[in-house]
């Protein structure tokens, strides 16, 4: 639960000692890969081409979404068994070697599309890069296949239906003393979405729109009584922070508020002993709220969205992420 200090609460404090002059007041993961020859190499009974996905390379994206992979293939020769004479090659007179056939590496995926598909082998070790486009939603795999069979490698990936989302948040305070009190509500919603830097991370951009009312009253026992008509403001707010993938898989978002404005007039309406009924109006130009104490940091959602809870004071608070 992350604390907050309602952003109103200082714009109060002033209105209210205002008011008084007046009236005299937020492991690498497990690899999801089959293939032969995953890890660095190991003792195997024979020699032969292998293909495997480098490591520390996304399993999760969004719909649309493009990510670069690296494939390595290499030939690995199998240590000689010890129980075995090392014959000779014996070639007869005249018998001519073949040359190696040219080989592929193909590459394709279930639902997604990539780019280049194909590559030429040159080499016994031999990285390869290609783009890989997300379609559809749920689990895809990517498999890569030397073309005469000897070697596959495959991976899977998570696509999410989207990296949009909305966020809307809701703040409440009031507090009651002898003398007054006030009752003060700050909500705003907006929408973010995630931009891609690389395969792991990507940064949030987003805006919304935000809203305050407040209400006060003040008193003296047997002296007078007196009412604030509600007064309100709006304002805007920007949508900042990280998507985090794996291994960490969360949102971590930062909300920016520009000032709250309050415009026009704070009106009083009072009645006392002895005085009747009336009203003060006291210009409110110039009152606006600190940023300082509007901004919200560190707030962290899964990616699929959630509902973090705000400490204020003398109130309550949340923030809910929702993913479209």
């Amino acid at each position: 639960m992350r604390k907050h200090r309602l952003l109103l609460y200082r714009v109060i404090l002033s209105l209210i000692g205002l008011c008084w002059v007046q009236l005299g007041l937020i492991a690498l993961p497990s690899q999801a890969v089959r293939a032969t020859g995953s890890g660095a190499p190991t003792v195997q009974e024979r020699s032969g081409s292998r293909l495997q996905f480098l490591p520390s390379q996304t399993r999760q994206l969004c719909q649309g979404d493009s990510a670069t992979f690296t494939l390595w293939k290499y030939y690995y020769e199998a240590p000689a068994d010890p129980d075995q004479p090392v014959t000779p090659l014996d070639l007869s007179p005249g018998e001519v070697t073949v040359a190696p056939l040219i080989r592929y590496v193909k590459i394709s995926a279930l639902n997604g599309q990539v780019s280049p598909s194909e590559f030429l082998l040159s080499t016994p070790s031999q990285y390869m890069r290609f783009t890989y486009t997300a379609a559809g939603t749920g689990e895809d795999v990517i498999i890569a296949t030397i073309d005469d069979g000897s070697a596959t490698a495959e991976r899977n990936i998570r696509i999410l239906p989207t990296c949009e989302y909305d966020i809307s948040f809701f703040e409440m305070s009031s507090q009651s003393l002898d003398t007054g009190g006030f009752y003060a509500v700050f909500k705003g919603d907006g929408d973010f979405s995630v931009d891609r830097t690389d395969e792991s991370a990507g940064v949030l951009t987003g805006s919304g729109q935000d809203d305050v009312a407040l209400l006060m009253w003040a008193f003296a026992p047997d002296v007078f009584s007196c009412t604030m008509d509600k007064i309100t403001a709006n304002s805007t707010f920007q949508v900042e922070g990280m998507l985090f993938a794996e291994p960490y898989d969360f949102l971590h978002v930062n909300l920016r508020f520009q000032p709250l404005l309050f415009p026009g007039t704070m009106v009083w309406r009072c009645a006392g002993i002895g005085m009747g009924a009336g009203e003060l109006r006291i210009p409110l130009d110039g009152v606006a709220s600190d940023p300082d104490d509007m901004d919200m940091y560190g707030l962290t959602f899964p990616l699929e969205g959630g509902v973090e809870d705000i400490q204020v004071p003398h109130g309550y608070g949340y923030v809910v992420v929702t993913r479209r």
